[in-house]
């Protein structure tokens, strides 16, 4: 798996094809040109086949939130997308990071904890842009 930049086209075509948003959604479709200014916003290509998008958008200057749309994939597809998406947490120079969990997607809440987020807010009622319930998870870095 290639780690690109982002692109807006990238992301409609996740979506297009049924690309799961709800790891830790904050982008719409309406917001994809914004997306595309993010300084860590990446892709990740199997070829030339777009797997994931994943980035960070900056809530000033030592918080960010993180996002993701993906691909349904194999093991092996999502060992690749897991680890890229862990590095993207690392090398990022924010020292808190939350996103947001759809509250009754249970996929999205152990991929979240697997990252090492850590629960804050069990249920916030309808608070995502859709009107979904949904989780608040944060990683703190104190090394940064």
């Amino acid at each position: 798996m290639e780690i690109i930049e982002f692109e807006k086209g990238h992301a409609q075509y996740l979506l297009a094809e049924g690309g799961n948003t709800d790891l830790c959604q904050v982008l719409g479709e309406e917001h994809l040109d914004f997306a595309e200014t993010l300084e860590y916003a990446y892709t990740g290509v199997e070829g030339e086949t777009p797997v994931f998008c994943a980035g960070l958008v900056p809530m000033g200057s030592h918080c960010a939130e993180a996002w993701a749309i993906l691909h349904q994939f194999n093991r092996d597809g999502f060992m690749k997308t897991f680890n890229a998406c862990k590095r993207l947490l690392e090398v990022s120079p924010y020292q808190r990071v939350e996103c947001r969990i759809r509250y009754n997607y249970k996929e999205g809440h152990r991929w979240a904890k697997a990252l090492g987020f850590k629960l804050e807010a069990k249920r916030m009622q309808k608070s995502n842009m859709q009107g979904y319930d949904e989780s608040l998870y944060a990683r703190i870095y104190d090394g940064h």
